[in-house]
C-alpha cells in the first residue's frame, strides 16, 4: 500500500463540513430554521471510495491492485517514456482506436483481445506490456505532440521542481512569499474576481500569542 501524502481525509471532511454548513445556512435564510450540521473522517474516506465501493457492493469481489491504472478502464495510467513518466487516458472504445492510430499500431484496435474496453479489462496482462515497451522508445514531449493532435487526454507526470517552474503554476499565482520573508508556499486553491487572495501575515512565533490570548 501506498499512502497518499497530503492529509486528504482530513482536508476533505473540512471541506464536507463547510459544503454543510453553508447548505444549513441556507436552509436558515429559507425557514429561519438552524441545524445540526455532522461528519467525520470514515464518512470522508467512504464517500472518496465510491467507485469501488459500488462495484464491490454489486459483485462482493476485491479490486485488485492496478498501479496507477484503474480496474474498470484500460488503458488509463502512467506510462514510462524514455525520459519520464507520463499518464494517457484512452478512456472509451473510440479513443483507444485514436490511441493505437497515434502509436502507428492500429492493428492493436482490432485484435479481439482489445476490441472492446471490456475485452481490455480481462486481457490487461497482455496489452499493458505492448503499449508500455512503444511509449518507452520516445521523450514524453514527442509523445504529447502526437496523442494532443488526435485529442488523447495525457500529461507529463512532473517532479516537485518542475511543478514549481510550470508556465501555468506560475501564471496562477499559486506560490507566495511569506510576508517579511523570502519563504515560498503554497496559496489558497481558489480566487476571487480572479483575485487568489494573498498571505496576510507569518505564523506567530512560539509564544508570541500568549498575552493576547491567555491575558
Amino acid at each position: 500500500p501506498v499512502r497518499v501524502t497530503a492529509s486528504i481525509i482530513d482536508m476533505g471532511a473540512a471541506m464536507w463540513a463547510v459544503i454543510g454548513i453553508l447548505v444549513a445556512v441556507r436552509e436558515r435564510d429559507r425557514t429561519g430554521k438552524g441545524g445540526i450540521v455532522d461528519t467525520s473522517l470514515l464518512e470522508t474516506g467512504l464517500g472518496w471510495m465510491t467507485i469501488l465501493m459500488a462495484a464491490y457492493l454489486s459483485n462482493r469481489e476485491l479490486p485488485q491492485r492496478q498501479g496507477s491504472g484503474v480496474d474498470m478502464i484500460v488503458p488509463y495510467q502512467a506510462f514510462a517514456a524514455s525520459d519520464g513518466y507520463m499518464m494517457v487516458a484512452a478512456g472509451n472504445d473510440n479513443l483507444f482506436r485514436r490511441l493505437c492510430a497515434a502509436l502507428d499500431r492500429p492493428g492493436l484496435a482490432e485484435d479481439p483481445r482489445f476490441r472492446t474496453n471490456g475485452d481490455r479489462v480481462v486481457h490487461r496482462s497482455e496489452l499493458i506490456p505492448i503499449l508500455s515497451e512503444i511509449f518507452a522508445a520516445r521523450p514524453r514531449a514527442e509523445w504529447a505532440r502526437l496523442l494532443e493532435t488526435t485529442g488523447i487526454p495525457n500529461g507529463p507526470i512532473h517532479t516537485l521542481d518542475q511543478v514549481v517552474a510550470d508556465a501555468q503554476v506560475q501564471e496562477l499565482g499559486m506560490i507566495q512569499k511569506r510576508p517579511g520573508s523570502d519563504l515560498e508556499l503554497i496559496g489558497l486553491p481558489l480566487s476571487f474576481d480572479g483575485l487568489r487572495p494573498p498571505f496576510t501575515k507569518p505564523a506567530p512565533a512560539l509564544g508570541e500569542d500568549n498575552e493576547s490570548v491567555l491575558g
